[in-house]
């Protein structure tokens, strides 16, 4: 017996699996056997709006879809039945336009389908497999094109006049009725009236399953997409339209690869498994064809080409190609970090200053020494002698200045450019006059530009990079070009796609620490002092899958990808990775939780990608304020953290990162409760009314200043009888050199009239309080307390906080 649902992998088989006395098989059209490349239905009103029949007329998407309805009602209101041709659609939507003009749009409209649809190569073997059997095959569809247009529109799309074989075709709007409204009856009376000889196969589970098998036709609903899947699709719509806001205003969202996507993966037992098949391998797939163009368009320019993918993220990337196009492309693997490049390529003052502009801080002048190649003993020293001047950076930036500090900079980076072109040319065998493409996930392009002039004096080889995404590509001219770049995209979407993309990276990575020398034979050495890499079970896996994806697409029919020009591929891309990045799933976001991520600045610096405990105490205590952590305890999973504590913060921030406005930590939400506090010290006190602002999940913070002049008290009591204390933190505001010091209750605060449970409960009596005595020593400029805690029960009537008469004059003032 027939299975009740399919999916499309299933399609071949099921004629083998019919009734005896079936002898038609009928086939819905659209998602059925009619497929679109774009990613809903009126996304083909969109690409219909920009053609020169619609702009004529004025005719947008929107009044398109609302046309229909409109047309759809009247049309009941006065037959009792929706069905409508496309002629009275255009009729209700300009009803002033001429018949020409009307069929001038028809024509249109028509050109669009037929260029966003593909046949799906399943449902396309499930016809020959039934008309090898004898069965005659129709197609009912509930549509407003009429039978032979939609037959015209099947021909071409399969690009055969006898349209496979098929038999009949009935439409809803020739029917006068829809497949759940009666129009089954009508088909069979067509058809020979035994529902015993039909057997249907259709995408909706109304209007193909129900109403079909209650007119005892025998029916089995497909699903074109798992729910995991198709929960994906609605979350990249929402990443594609926000990150593009020029979709469904200049042209449709495209959807290239949800085909393959409805295939599935045979092999996909865990979640890493169906990130790489369903969120990598289609980022990876579009990279992949976009390389293979760039190749193939330097090649008939000019001299040989070689390609090189730079490790680590080159890795993945790598063979994804190798996947899509094997033994085309002349590759090889080159492990040149931007540390290798940078250090080969200081000839000058201005090469060390432009080190020192890009990282220089008290934390990272170790690392600096480093990337400076200074010797290990002239590194400590300046180190040392740097961190004891009371600004530490500039200091060591004074020290590196010097004219025998540079000349030993120079001299070390002289001999290790000769080494690391050694590396170039054994693992590429590129020789002079030559091109060689480099490779890379992106994004600023410092290794190319790094690396140039130094091959081009050393090879007399010019570079070229290809890239996923690029920032300012084509202010560099003709040397690099990125599937994501200006030559379609502007600088903000890549900077929206970048700026959280770590985690993409960890999955492309190759397992190997990052280089940091060479042999003289061009072996590349480990960075001294990185962090071992170990292949993640989970990546590994990623990456498995990936590529089982991009073989699929190798294997998919040439008919089905479409024109697959740059931009499209592009767009699709920057929309997978969007979803990805800001929106992935829980399931997805529990997998590369687990997940380490290094630093890759020739130290041990390693972070988990996502930690959702930690996120969650930080946004309760800090607001937007936790994404400013810096590289010492930063995560790069900050948007799924943000997306599981709720939809509309990830939003938000990729709002704020992709249209480049800043996120207030203090203004997230509207919400304050006003307290009293009182100041003392020896000869007088005073009471002040301050402001605690809401953060997340109904927690508020307080911030006080803190000083070795007075004590505090927060009299909770006069306004709440019950708390759930978080924190109590003293912290220096402007610096990220210290991390917050926790203070603990009983031995830096005291609590009076007032109980604290284990649970972090704090109950409170009407006079109770919260004493915070005064610093035992003078305290730095800006040091607060910042109390965050969850208000539970309040107090009725709570007095208003009144200024105390013997309170002086010169009584600091809080500031919350």
């Amino acid at each position: 017996m027939p299975p009740s649902t399919l999916r499309p992998s299933e399609l071949p088989a099921l004629p083998a699996l019919l009734p005896p006395g079936v002898r038609t098989l009928s086939l819905d059209c659209f998602d059925t056997l009619l497929w679109r490349r774009v990613a809903q239905p009126i996304d083909v009103f969109h690409a219909l709006q920009q053609r020169p029949a619609a702009q004529a007329t004025g005719l947008t998407a929107a009044w398109r879809a609302i046309s229909e309805t409109q047309a759809r009602r009247r049309k009941e209101l006065r037959t009792g039945l929706p069905e409508v041709t496309i002629d009275e659609i255009y009729r209700q939507a300009l009803p002033q336009a001429t018949a020409a003009q009307r069929q001038a749009l028809c024509d249109a409209e028509f050109d669009c389908e037929a260029e966003a649809g593909f046949i799906h190569p399943r449902t396309l073997a499930l016809i020959r497999e039934a008309k090898a059997r004898g069965l005659r095959v129709i197609v009912v569809s509930d549509t407003y094109w009429s039978a032979a247009e939609l037959r015209r529109l099947l021909c071409r799309v399969m690009d055969d006049p006898d349209c496979a074989g098929i038999d009949a075709i009935h439409c809803s709007s020739e029917l006068g009725r829809g497949k759940s409204a009666g129009g089954w009856k009508e088909v069979l009376r067509r058809e020979g009236d035994n529902p015993a000889h039909l057997f249907h196969v259709g995408d909706h589970p109304v209007a193909d399953a129900e109403a079909a098998r209650q007119a005892g036709i025998g029916a089995a609903q497909l699903l074109p997409l798992d729910e995991t899947t198709k929960a994906q699709a609605g979350d990249r719509l929402q990443a594609a339209l926000q990150l593009m806001p020029q979709l469904r205003a200049e042209r449709p969202v495209p959807s290239l690869f949800h085909g393959v996507l409805s295939l599935g993966d045979e092999q996909a037992a865990t979640v890493a498994d169906r990130i790489g098949h369903g969120a990598v391998g289609p980022i990876l797939a579009a990279f992949a064809e976009f390389i293979l163009q760039q190749q193939q368009a330097l090649a008939a320019r000019g001299p040989r080409v070689r390609t090189a993918f730079l490790m680590r993220d080159g890795h993945l990337p790598q063979r994804a190609c190798e996947a899509l196009a094997p033994g085309v492309l002349d590759a090889s693997a080159l492990h040149i970090s931007r540390f290798a490049a940078i250090a080969a390529s200081l000839r000058t003052q201005d090469d060390v200053l432009a080190v020192l502009a890009g990282s220089l801080s008290v934390h990272t002048l170790d690392i600096l020494a480093r990337q400076l190649l200074l010797p290990p003993d002239m590194a400590r020293q300046l180190v040392a002698q740097a961190r004891r001047q009371p600004d530490p950076a500039r200091a060591f930036a004074n020290a590196v200045q010097q004219q025998a500090v540079l000349r030993t900079i120079f001299a070390q980076s002289q001999a290790y450019g000769r080494r690391l072109v050694a590396h170039v040319r054994s693992r590429t065998g590129v020789q002079p006059g030559e091109r060689l493409m480099l490779v890379d996930l992106g994004y600023a392009g410092t290794v190319q530009t790094a690396l140039a002039p130094v091959l081009k004096e050393a090879l007399g080889v010019e570079l070229f990079g290809a890239y996923l995404l690029a920032r300012n590509a084509t202010l560099h001219g003709p040397d690099r070009r990125a599937l994501i770049d200006a030559h379609w995209a502007d600088e903000r979407l890549v900077v929206a796609l970048t700026t959280f993309i770590g985690i993409f990276e960890k999955i492309c990575a190759l397992a190997a620490p990052s280089t940091e020398d060479y042999d003289d034979d061009g072996t590349p050495r480990a960075a001294a002092g990185a962090r071992p890499r170990v292949a993640s079970p989970q990546v590994e896996a990623m990456q498995a899958a990936c590529l089982r994806f991009v073989a699929q697409w190798r294997h998919w029919p040439a008919a089905c990808r479409g024109p697959g020009d740059l931009v499209e591929l592009g767009i699709n891309a920057a929309a997978d990775l969007g979803r990805l990045v800001y929106f992935p799933s829980p399931e997805e976001t529990e997998c590369l939780a687990g997940l380490q991520f290094d630093m890759n600045l020739g130290s041990s610096l390693a972070h988990p990608v996502i930690d959702l405990r930690a996120a969650a105490q930080e946004f309760r205590r800090e607001g937007f304020a936790m994404l400013t952590h810096d590289f010492r305890d930063l995560r790069v999973g900050h948007p799924a953290e943000l997306r599981h504590l709720d939809a509309g913060l990830s939003n938000l921030l990729l709002d704020a990162v992709r249209f480049g406005f800043a996120l207030d930590a203090g203004r997230g939400g509207q919400r304050r409760q006003q307290l009293a506090v009182l100041l003392a010290n020896r000869t007088q006190h005073a009471l002040q009314e301050v402001t605690a602002v809401a953060t997340h999940d109904g927690y508020h913070q307080l911030v006080l200043p803190f000083s070795a002049s007075f004590d505090m008290s927060v009299l909770w009591g006069r306004h709440l009888r019950c708390i759930q204390l978080d924190a109590i933190q003293r912290l220096t505001l402007g610096t990220l050199q210290d991390a917050p010091v926790d203070l603990q209750l009983g031995r830096d605060v005291l609590l009076d009239q007032a109980t604290f449970d284990d649970d972090g409960l704090l109950r409170l009596e009407p006079g109770g309080m919260m004493y915070v005595p005064a610093a035992r020593a003078p305290v730095a400029p800006g040091t607060v307390l910042r109390i965050v805690y969850r208000p539970l029960v309040e107090r009725d009537a709570a007095p208003a906080a009144h200024p105390s008469p013997a309170a002086d004059a010169a009584a600091p003032e809080l500031v919350s």
